[in-house]
């Protein structure tokens, strides 16, 4: 969790500017309803939000509720599967 200030990728050192937290009260067997209150909690939508814990079914289940009730753009990792994270600016 401490980090670090660079990453080597393709032979290229690269400046890590991403900010990691560790996420206490929420355990990843919660249900959706804990789910959903918990992201009930934050104060600006996300522009995304990626799950990438679950099954298939479970996890396009919880994808659609959190559409339903937030209307927040979801998205499901898919394994091998290349996420791009745009840059904020």
């Amino acid at each position: 969790m401490s980090g670090t200030e660079t990453i080597r990728i393709f032979g290229r050192d690269v400046p890590v500017k991403a900010k990691v937290y560790r996420i206490e009260n929420l355990s990843v067997h919660g249900d959706y309803e804990d789910i959903l209150s918990w992201l009930g909690g934050i104060r600006q939508p996300p522009k995304q939000v990626l799950i990438n814990h679950g099954s298939p079914e479970s996890s396009q289940a919880l994808a659609e509720h959190i559409r339903e009730r937030y209307g927040w753009q979801v998205d499901i990792a898919e394994m091998d599967s290349p996420v791009v994270i745009p840059d904020p600016q």
